[in-house]
């Protein structure tokens, strides 16, 4: 199976991805919850101002959320662990955007080179048409070039393949013709 927006990355059936909206759950009753999927997207909503008839009902329905209510409960209740778990929350997030900074940074780079790169060529051809092709293959360059640039960054960090092949858009088979992988 190949992506309809860029046929290189090829896809498959090993993993299932669904995107579930908490403020579009609208259910506001436990005894209203008909699956186990319900009764998760309700203590997600609802985390913070659930009551003990509520959880002990949710954990009849659910058993899996019985562990889920104990590991809440110990966080919620530990200072040390609940700041722990927001210092690592916000180091991920500050790391996702200071890598993304560095992707956009990067591409933009790569433009403007490619940009300066295209118009030099275009004027030592001397014809509007040159300058034309030149700029448009210097964009497209340093758009690649950035991106690999990015690719090798967001290695050296760790990164999986899927993520960066995600992120940056290029191909497995890109990153294999430029040595990255």
């Amino acid at each position: 199976m190949r992506e309809e927006a860029n046929p290189d990355v090829t896809l498959t059936d090993d993993i299932e991805v669904h995107f579930l909206e908490l403020p579009k759950f609208v259910k506001s009753d436990v005894k209203d919850l008909k699956s186990d999927l319900e009764s998760w997207l309700y203590v997600l909503k609802h985390t913070s101002d659930l009551k003990e008839e509520e959880m002990s009902i949710l954990v009849d329905k659910t058993p899996d959320l019985s562990k889920a209510f104990t590991i809440l409960e110990q966080y919620s209740s530990d200072p040390k662990k609940r700041k722990e778990i927001e210092e690592k929350l916000k180091t991920d997030r500050d790391y996702a955007y200071d890598l993304a900074a560095r992707f956009e940074a990067g591409e933009r780079q790569g433009i403007e080179k490619g940009i300066e790169k295209g118009i030099e060529k275009g004027i030592e051809k001397g014809i509007e048409k040159g300058i034309e092709k030149g700029i448009e293959k210097g964009i497209e360059k340093g758009i690649e070039k950035g991106k690999l640039e990015s690719a090798r960054k967001m290695f050296a960090e760790d990164l999986s393949l899927e993520v960066i092949l995600r992120i940056t858009g290029l191909s497995e088979k890109d990153l294999k013709d430029h040595g990255i992988i």
